[in-house]
């Protein structure tokens, strides 16, 4: 079964959520005996110096990019919003030379299988059905995105900003609604997005595949005897923003000074600059850290203060697998069905969300059990191996 896969960006580096998600499927993919290949936008968002892109993925049959313009200009915006047919986000995705290699890569490959990464691809359902309709088309989803936008205008202050991400909320809504159908099989990541897309797609064309890792990559790591908790994050989704400010302005004031022992780091790319100078003590504030792995080897306890987004954290897996606590709202272990207290620690306001890291910090063998359950639980229900073999195997 011959696979191509369509990507909105060129996912590397693996060091966001986004593309560890498309990780799992370019190397998942091969390993179940899948020939497969990738169609990437190389977009002005993202840009990735496609040459110089390491063996990421060596058992792929092809990698082939396409620079796209994606810059948001705010022109074309206020056009899209005052007369746009979709919303500005899909439109910015719409790319002639990208057309162009789909068509050249499904006459070259004439794959069995298109598998989607992005709702912004929908554009080009029609050029699959035309130039391959025995091609069945798979659209990984990732989540709701209308959701997202709703969670975000809700905690939007400014009043014409929340007016516009209401808007957008309502327009991306009808237009999910409106391409969901179209292709031949959605893969929710979580039976809460599943259970929204089945009100417009029937279930036999649904399939809920989690985030997943190779359990291999991630031994469980000794327990510090110094508590740090740590937040990584690309800080160029908005999400992701809102959760580090909602963190640094509300909940660490509760917390600094009460846990002396306690440190807490936050890094990503593109960390704004207001946030760079909030840090102090023990709360630093980093930007692009050259190696995530190294970075989160000596801390102990993840931090996942999200207030809006969808999907898996991926890594909220990659760190339980490992062996650390995570701390997190439940709407960043959205899609985990984790047990508060058994798992991994759940909590929603800053009252409570600093009373429970504050604990988890003081109480070091509570914290090391429920994080050795925690990844019991991920080595139980993640492994990516039988997850992608099970998922070819219904595809066929």
């Amino acid at each position: 079964m011959r696979i191509l896969v369509l990507t909105n960006r060129v996912p590397f580096p693996l060091t966001d959520g986004g593309a560890l998600g498309m990780d799992v499927f370019l190397k998942g993919f091969p390993e179940a005996g899948c020939p497969t290949r990738l169609l990437a936008m190389n977009t002005t968002r993202h840009p990735v110096a496609a040459e110089k892109l390491p063996p990421v993925w060596p058992r792929l049959e092809k990698i082939r990019t396409v620079a796209v313009d994606n810059a948001i200009r705010p022109g074309p915006l206020l056009r899209n919003w005052i007369s746009g047919k979709n919303p500005y986000h899909v439109e910015r995705f719409w790319s002639a030379a990208f057309a162009a290699a789909l068509v050249e890569e499904l006459a070259d490959f004439r794959p069995d299988v298109v598998h989607i990464e992005s709702p912004f691809l929908a554009s080009y359902l029609p050029l699959i059905r035309k130039h391959l309709p025995t091609a069945k088309t798979a659209f990984r989803m990732n989540n709701v995105e209308a959701e997202i936008w709703q969670r975000l205008a809700g905690e939007e202050r400014n009043p014409l900003k929340r007016r516009y991400l209401a808007s957008l909320s309502r327009r991306m809504a009808a237009y999910e609604k409106q391409v969901w159908p179209l292709f031949d099989v959605l893969l929710p990541v979580t039976a809460e997005d599943a259970a929204v897309a089945a009100q417009y797609v029937p279930e036999n064309r649904l399939r809920v595949v989690p985030f997943c890792i190779d359990l291999a990559k991630y031994p469980s790591q000794p327990w510090p005897q110094k508590p740090a908790a740590y937040h990584l994050a690309a800080m160029d989704w908005r999400p992701n923003v809102e959760a580090a400010e909602w963190f640094i302005d509300k909940i660490w004031p509760l917390i600094s000074g009460k846990s002396p022992r306690l440190e807490v780091f936050f890094a990503g790319r593109h960390m704004p600059a207001k946030l760079l100078e909030k840090a102090s003590g023990s709360l630093h504030i980093l930007g692009e850290i050259p190696d995530a792995a190294a970075f989160a080897a000596d801390k102990n306890i993840l931090i996942v203060p999200l207030k809006s987004g969808g999907g898996i954290r991926v890594k909220i897996l990659e760190a339980m697998a490992s062996g650390k606590l995570v701390v997190s709202t439940r709407v960043g272990m959205q899609g985990i069905p984790v047990t508060d207290g058994v798992h991994a620690l759940l909590a929603d306001t800053p009252e409570d969300f600093a009373a429970v890291l504050i604990n988890a910090a003081e109480n070091s063998g509570k914290s090391a059990a429920i994080a050795q359950a925690g990844a019991a639980f991920v080595r139980g229900k993640f492994d990516r191996k039988e997850i992608m073999e099970a998922l070819v195997a219904w595809l066929r």
